[in-house]
C-alpha cells in the first residue's frame, strides 16, 4: 500500500511539471523586452539567481548584459557600483559556464577599472582574479597560476578589509588555505592567519575556514586522523541548502585525500561517491573535471585498471570538451539580440505547444485525481488504524489498572494470613504436594511484583530460584503448571507490564527514548522488545508511547 507522504510527492512533482509545461509555453522573447525596463540592482540578483543556483547561464547573461549596456558617462558611485557587479557577473557565466577565458578576463578587467575609481569593490574583484588563476591552475595541472592566485588572494583580503567587505575576505581566506596547501606553503598565510584570527565576532565560516586549514596542516604533518576529523566537523557548520553545494564536494574531495594519504583508497572511493551527485545539481564541471581525476587516480593504486582507464577517458574528455566551451559562450553573449528575429518563427510553433500542453495536462489531472482518491482510501484506513490502536491502548492501561488492583488485594490477604500465624507447610523439595507448589508459586509472585531485580538484563530463571529459595526444577515446573508457559515468556510479561507503567508516567519517564525504556526493564535490544511489546500489546512501543502522551495531553 502506498504511503500518504508517497502520494503527495507524486502530487507535488505533478503540479511541479505542470508549472514547467506554463513556463515552456510561454514565448521566450517576450522576457527579455520585459527586463529592459527592470531596475539594475533586481536584474543582478536575478542574473546571480540564474547564474549560482538555477543553471540558467544564458538568462543570467542576457541579465547582466542589459546592465552592462546602461554604461554610460557622468554615472553615480551607485550606478558605477551596479555596472561592476553586471560585469563581475558577466565574468562568472563566461568563466564558470562557458569557459570561455579570454571574455572572462576581458569583463573582468572592466569590473577593476571601474573599482579602480571607487571606495569599495577592488577587494571584490582581487578575489574573482584570484579564483581564475585558480581554477587554471587545477586544470591545467601547472602550479605557476597558483602561485598568481594566491598573491591576488593575499591582496584581496587586505583590501576586502580595508573596505569592510566581510563576505570577500571571508572567501579569499578560504581560497588561500587552499592554494597554499597546493604550494605546500600554508607558512606563507600565517600574517593573514594571524589577522583572521583576531576578527571580533567571528561567524560559522569562519570556524569553517579555521578548520580547513587545520586540516590541511595536519595532513601535511601526517596526522591523518586529526586532519579527518578538522575535515568531518567542517561538515557539521554546513546547512543543507543549495548555496553549500560547492563547499560540501571540497570537503569530500578532501577527505578522500586524507585516506588516500593513510592508503586506505577503497574509503577514498567511497567518500568521493558521495560528491558525484554534488556535482550534477549545479553542473560544476569543473569540481567533476577534478572528481575524474581522482577517481581515475584511486582506482589505479588498487589495481582497478579497467575503472582507472575509464575515469581517465572521461577526465580528458570532459577537459577537451573545455576548450571548445568560448564558442557556446559566444553564442550565449549574443542570444538576446537574436531572440527578436525568432518570434516569428516561435510563433508557429506555439499551437503545436498548447496541443501538447493541454495533452499533458490532462494527463496530470488525471493522475492527480487518482493520487487524491488514493490519498482519501489511506487516510480512511490510517484513521480506522488509529481508532484501533487507541482502543488497544485503553485496554492495556485499563488491564494495567485492573492487575494493580488485583495486586494489592493479594498482598492484603498475605498480610492478614501472616498476622494469624499461619504455620508454614513443611515439604521436601524432591516431591512437590499442592501445597508446596502453592508456597512457590506465592513466592515466585512476591518477587515478580516486588524485586526490581527482575528489570536486570541478566536476571535468570536460576536466579530466581534462588531468591525462592528452591531448587530450579520446582520453580520452573510450578510456573510452566500455573501459567501455562515458561521462565522467559513470564519474565518478558512482567517486564512489559513495567514498561509501560512507564511510558503512562510522563512525569518520570517521558524524557527517555524506546531504547531507554526497554533497557530499563531488561532488554537488551530494541528488536527483541518491540517483539514482545506488541505480542502483549498489540501494539508497537512507539505508537503506545504516542498514544499515552495524547491521552495525557487530554
Amino acid at each position: 500500500m502506498i504511503s500518504g507522504k508517497r502520494l503527495l510527492i507524486c502530487l507535488f512533482l505533478c503540479l511541479f511539471l505542470f508549472q514547467c509545461l506554463t513556463i515552456k509555453a510561454e514565448k521566450q522573447p517576450d522576457y527579455y523586452s520585459k527586463w529592459l525596463h527592470v531596475p539594475s540592482d533586481e536584474l543582478i540578483k536575478m542574473g546571480t539567481k540564474y547564474a549560482e543556483l538555477d543553471g540558467k547561464p544564458d538568462s543570467a547573461l542576457v541579465c547582466f548584459t542589459i546592465v552592462t549596456g546602461r554604461n554610460k558617462r557622468n554615472m553615480t558611485e551607485k550606478d558605477k557600483h551596479l555596472l561592476m557587479h553586471a560585469y563581475i557577473g558577466r565574468w562568472y557565466v563566461y568563466f564558470f559556464c562557458y569557459f570561455d577565458y579570454s571574455q572572462a578576463y576581458e569583463n573582468l578587467s572592466h569590473a577593476q577599472e571601474l573599482a579602480e575609481g571607487m571606495e569599495r569593490g577592488m577587494g571584490r574583484v582581487l578575489l574573482n582574479f584570484g579564483c581564475m588563476y585558480q581554477t587554471i591552475s587545477e586544470q591545467s595541472g601547472d602550479l605557476k597560476p597558483d602561485s598568481l592566485a594566491l598573491d591576488y588572494y593575499k591582496r584581496s583580503y587586505w583590501q576586502s578589509r580595508t573596505e569592510n567587505d566581510s563576505a570577500s575576505w571571508r572567501m579569499a581566506i578560504s581560497n588561500m588555505i587552499t592554494v597554499a596547501h597546493s604550494l605546500k606553503q600554508l607558512s606563507a598565510i600565517n600574517k593573514e592567519l594571524e589577522n583572521y584570527r583576531s576578527l571580533p565576532s567571528p561567524k560559522s565560516n569562519d570556524s569553517y575556514n579555521l578548520l580547513m586549514f587545520e586540516g590541511f596542516s595536519a595532513l601535511e604533518k601526517g596526522q591523518f586522523d586529526k586532519a579527518e576529523t578538522s575535515f568531518m566537523r567542517q561538515k557539521d557548520l554546513l546547512t543543507d541548502n543549495i548555496g553549500n553545494i560547492r563547499y560540501s564536494y571540497v570537503i569530500y574531495a578532501n577527505l578522500s585525500r586524507v585516506y588516500a594519504a593513510k592508503g586506505d583508497f577503497a574509503k577514498a572511493l567511497k567518500i568521493l561517491s558521495k560528491s558525484d551527485s554534488l556535482v550534477n545539481v549545479l553542473d560544476m564541471k569543473d569540481a567533476r573535471l577534478e572528481l575524474y581525476h581522482l577517481m581515475a587516480d584511486y582506482h589505479d593504486k588498487l589495481n582497478h585498471k579497467q575503472q582507472a582507464e575509464e575515469y581517465r577517458n572521461l577526465y580528458f574528455r570532459l577537459k577537451d570538451s573545455l576548450l571548445n566551451y568560448h564558442q557556446v559562450a559566444s553564442v550565449g553573449e549574443l542570444r538576446f539580440l537574436g531572440e527578436m528575429k525568432k518570434v516569428d518563427k516561435q510563433i508557429q510553433n506555439m499551437e503545436h505547444q498548447r496541443r501538447v500542453q493541454n495533452m499533458v495536462i490532462a494527463a496530470i489531472v488525471a493522475i492527480t485525481l487518482i493520487i487524491l482518491l488514493s490519498m482519501l482510501i489511506v487516510w480512511r484506513k490510517n484513521r480506522l488504524l488509529r481508532q484501533r490502536n487507541e482502543s488497544l491502548y485503553l485496554k492495556n492501561v485499563e488491564m494495567l489498572k485492573k492487575e494493580e488492583e488485583e495486586r494489592e488485594r493479594r498482598h492484603e490477604l498475605e498480610r492478614l494470613v501472616e498476622m494469624q500465624n499461619t504455620p508454614k507447610p513443611k515439604y521436601q523439595s524432591s516431591s512437590l504436594d499442592e501445597e508446596s507448589k502453592k508456597k512457590i508459586l506465592s513466592d515466585i509472585v512476591s518477587i515478580m511484583e516486588t524485586s526490581d531485580e527482575i528489570f536486570s538484563s541478566d536476571f535468570t530463571a536460576q536466579r530466581l530460584a534462588a531468591l525462592v529459595g528452591e531448587k530450579y526444577n520446582n520453580v520452573s515446573l510450578v510456573i510452566n503448571e500455573h501459567y501455562g508457559t515458561n521462565f522467559n515468556a513470564l519474565l518478558n510479561e512482567y517486564r512489559i507490564q513495567e514498561a509501560c507503567k512507564r511510558m503512562n508516567d510522563l512525569k518520570r519517564f517521558g524524557h527517555l527514548t524506546i531504547e531507554g525504556i526497554a533497557n530499563g526493564v531488561g532488554f537488551k535490544s530494541r528488536t527483541s522488545f518491540i517483539q514482545a511489546f506488541k505480542k502483549y500489546t498489540g501494539l508497537t512501543p512507539s505508537e503506545y508511547q504516542r498514544l499515552a502522551k495524547e491521552n495525557s495531553a487530554k
